[in-house]
Protein backbone atom coordinates (compact mmCIF):
# COMPACT_ATOMS: atom_id res chain seq x y z
CA UNK A 1 0.00 0.00 0.00
CA UNK A 2 1.44 3.31 -0.94
CA UNK A 3 2.00 5.96 1.69
CA UNK A 4 1.82 3.61 4.67
CA UNK A 5 4.75 3.25 7.03
CA UNK A 6 5.82 0.03 8.63
CA UNK A 7 7.32 -0.46 12.08
CA UNK A 8 10.20 -2.89 12.47
CA UNK A 9 10.05 -4.75 15.78
CA UNK A 10 13.55 -5.34 17.21
CA UNK A 11 14.57 -8.87 18.24
CA UNK A 12 13.35 -9.68 21.72
CA UNK A 13 11.61 -6.33 22.14
CA UNK A 14 15.02 -4.77 22.74
CA UNK A 15 14.02 -1.27 21.66
CA UNK A 16 12.54 1.63 23.59
CA UNK A 17 8.96 0.42 23.03
CA UNK A 18 9.80 -3.04 24.35
CA UNK A 19 11.63 -1.62 27.37
CA UNK A 20 8.63 0.50 28.34
CA UNK A 21 6.45 -2.58 27.87
CA UNK A 22 8.48 -4.51 30.45
CA UNK A 23 8.32 -1.56 32.87
CA UNK A 24 4.53 -1.32 32.43
CA UNK A 25 4.16 -5.09 32.91
CA UNK A 26 6.21 -4.95 36.12
CA UNK A 27 4.10 -2.06 37.40
CA UNK A 28 0.97 -4.07 36.62
CA UNK A 29 2.32 -6.98 38.69
CA UNK A 30 2.81 -4.56 41.58
CA UNK A 31 -0.69 -3.09 41.16
CA UNK A 32 -2.20 -6.59 41.25
CA UNK A 33 -0.30 -7.43 44.45
CA UNK A 34 1.40 -10.42 42.86
CA UNK A 35 4.92 -9.39 43.84
CA UNK A 36 4.05 -9.34 47.55
CA UNK A 37 3.87 -13.14 47.51
CA UNK A 38 7.17 -13.86 45.75
CA UNK A 39 10.89 -13.29 46.34
CA UNK A 40 12.19 -14.25 42.89
CA UNK A 41 11.41 -13.79 39.22
CA UNK A 42 12.72 -16.45 36.86
CA UNK A 43 12.87 -15.92 33.11
CA UNK A 44 14.67 -17.30 30.10
CA UNK A 45 16.98 -14.99 28.19
CA UNK A 46 17.86 -14.64 24.54
CA UNK A 47 18.70 -11.11 23.53
CA UNK A 48 18.76 -9.98 27.18
CA UNK A 49 15.96 -7.46 26.70
CA UNK A 50 13.64 -9.22 29.15
CA UNK A 51 16.36 -9.27 31.80
CA UNK A 52 17.18 -5.63 31.16
CA UNK A 53 13.55 -4.51 31.25
CA UNK A 54 12.69 -6.41 34.42
CA UNK A 55 15.90 -5.38 36.20
CA UNK A 56 15.36 -1.72 35.32
CA UNK A 57 11.71 -1.86 36.41
CA UNK A 58 12.78 -3.55 39.66
CA UNK A 59 15.23 -0.72 40.31
CA UNK A 60 12.89 2.13 39.31
CA UNK A 61 10.05 0.85 41.50
CA UNK A 62 12.28 0.17 44.50
CA UNK A 63 11.32 -3.50 44.51
CA UNK A 64 13.77 -5.89 46.16
CA UNK A 65 13.04 -8.97 44.05
CA UNK A 66 15.92 -11.22 42.99
CA UNK A 67 16.29 -12.41 39.42
CA UNK A 68 17.33 -15.82 38.16
CA UNK A 69 18.07 -15.98 34.45
CA UNK A 70 18.71 -19.10 32.44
Amino acid sequence: MSGERSYQIPVGGSGAVGLWGYIDAFRELIDQGILENFDDIVCATGSGATAEGLALANYLTGSKLRYLFS
